[in-house]
């Protein structure tokens, strides 16, 4: 029966494109980081810099483990903490470039105008970093040595 429903999630999987994968994972983060923000900037009064951290650092787990067994298929390889490492380091890079924007533009437009104004600024930066570093294919051409 698992086998059987893998291999529906598998033939299903490699009917959309990566990038559209990329889109709808990001699209699910983005709404959780959203909703997470707003809930800790305007229900508990938290600064908004501070709950860009939380928000951000929840969505980056969801987005790993999305990413990792849905966007890139590597659903066959375990799940190093390297790799998990790798993803965590660059998406604090990207948490880095979001928690800067929503500093500089929150007093002029508002917080959640900046917090969308953030997921803008690093979506590039996250699809770039997660496609050709985090969850690159493994070649399977062995190099000459």
């Amino acid at each position: 029966m698992i086998v059987a429903i893998r291999s529906e999630i598998v033939r299903v999987n490699d009917k959309i494109p990566q990038a559209l994968k990329f889109a709808l994972v990001g699209a699910f983060n983005a709404g959780l980081d959203v909703v997470m923000f707003t809930a800790l900037v305007y229900g508990f009064n938290m600064a908004p810099v501070a709950a860009n951290v939380v928000s951000y650092g929840l969505a980056i787990i969801s987005s790993f483990l999305l990413n990792r067994f849905w966007t890139f298929a590597d659903i066959d390889k375990p799940v190093t903490a390297g790799q998990f490492g790798i993803f965590v380091g660059l998406n604090g890079i990207g948490l880095g470039i979001s928690t800067a924007v929503i500093w500089l533009l929150a007093g002029f437009i508002g917080p959640l105008l900046a917090k969308i104004a953030s997921l803008v600024a690093t979506y590039v930066w996250n699809y770039t970093t997660s496609r050709f570093i985090v969850f690159r294919p493994v070649s399977s051409a062995k190099t000459p040595g």
